[in-house]
């Protein structure tokens, strides 16, 4: 059996070494490493926030095929809304607003004459004849 002698500090550097990778450094929509402005930041330094981004993200890569304007809209949004934000609070607010938005066009594109379209077409035709 080998024995080697490990200093405190070793130990304290190697605890510290293992919790900073398995941090989680990046956003769904960027990369946490090349945060710049202020509102990048503060998103990144809370997890809440960090996991309301990714949310965001998530809905918008899923509703964004499907609704060309959105691309645009989202800029807007993240320029006119989101990056006017100062404080945790307020984008804990702004993002959860914008999921709830998000969400009404995730996986529901198609309202009721889509559906049940064809069915009102044939019954139409049947009380006509």
């Amino acid at each position: 059996m080998i024995f080697i002698k490990i200093s405190n500090y070793s130990i304290f550097a190697f605890i510290f070494f293992l919790i900073s990778c398995t941090q989680n450094t990046n956003a769904a929509s960027f990369d946490c490493s090349k945060a710049s402005s202020q509102v990048e930041k503060i998103i990144c330094s809370d997890s809440d926030i960090s996991n309301l981004d990714t949310t965001v993200g998530i809905f918008f890569n899923s509703s964004k095929k499907d609704n060309p304007l959105l691309v645009a809209e989202q800029k807007k949004w993240l320029k006119e809304t989101r990056d006017l934000c100062k404080t945790s609070e307020c984008l804990k607010k702004v993002y959860s607003e914008r999921i709830i938005i998000l969400q009404k066009l995730d996986n529901c594109q198609a309202d009721e004459p889509k559906i049940l379209g064809s069915w009102l077409k044939k019954k139409e035709s049947r009380l006509k004849k």
